[in-house]
């Protein structure tokens, strides 16, 4: 979830155990943060939502700023923090980031992924997109990484239109587990954010792999320093 990316330092943890994954049949990806990294596109986004505070409290991008970066909205999403300081919905809010940045412009196609899901290992699972991105950018996002449907066909991407409340909310992952049918620790949540992703999926009985982690959380059940390292479990 790209909407929590707050300029990681440098990752120097491995996966911390190897994991027994013989009864999952569902992989759950995140998008923005987990299948790639960029700092510019990040601080794009960034500027974007302090824009929107800017915008909305009608004062300098200098004020937001140092409005947006106090320490009691810590621990939230960029996307939380918009809501919690202007009182706009988060959704909206993002609605409005979609359209004013092309994350695609950021990305190139990513050799290494690609071979990370032509994988047979992992071509052997059913996959989902689970993103608080639109279906349109979602869609140019995963075409600039090289993630056409030659090298995976996902079960169903579910995007910023699914659902009438985002991730971290419970019906997020009520959906997909509606959709597979399958019981929820059949699945596993691949995310980069431990509110949004790790921590709701956990709590609703699947398994969870925590990428980018710097240390390690009793919510996920793998840690991996990046999203290449995945291969290395299966």
């Amino acid at each position: 979830m790209f909407h929590g990316y707050n300029f990681f330092p440098e990752i120097k943890s491995r996966f911390l155990r190897k994991p027994n994954l013989k009864n999952i049949q569902v992989l759950i990806w995140d998008v923005d943060g987990t299948l790639y990294r960029n700092d510019n596109l990040a601080n794009e986004i960034y500027n974007s939502f302090i824009q929107i505070v800017a915008h909305h409290l009608e004062i300098d991008f200098n004020t937001a700023k140092k409005i947006f970066q106090k320490q009691k909205y810590s621990r939230k999403t960029w996307g939380q923090k918009t809501e919690k300081i202007t009182g706009l919905k988060e959704k909206d809010v993002l609605y409005v980031i979609e359209k004013q940045v092309d994350k695609s412009d950021f990305l190139e196609k990513d050799n290494k992924l690609i071979a990370l899901f032509k994988d047979k290992k992992i071509q052997k699972f059913k996959h989902y997109i689970l993103t608080n991105s639109s279906r349109h950018q979602t869609d140019k996002v995963l075409t600039a990484l090289g993630l056409i449907p030659e090298v995976l066909n996902f079960e169903e991407k579910f995007t910023l239109e699914s659902f009438k409340q985002i991730k971290p909310h419970r019906s997020c992952f009520e959906k997909i587990l509606s959709h597979s049918g399958l019981a929820p620790g059949s699945h596993l949540m691949i995310g980069d954010e431990l509110v949004v992703d790790i921590i709701p999926a956990k709590k609703m009985g699947i398994k969870t792999c925590h990428v980018y982690s710097s240390k390690k959380s009793k919510y996920a059940d793998i840690h991996l320093k990046d999203i290449e390292s995945f291969s290395q479990i299966l």
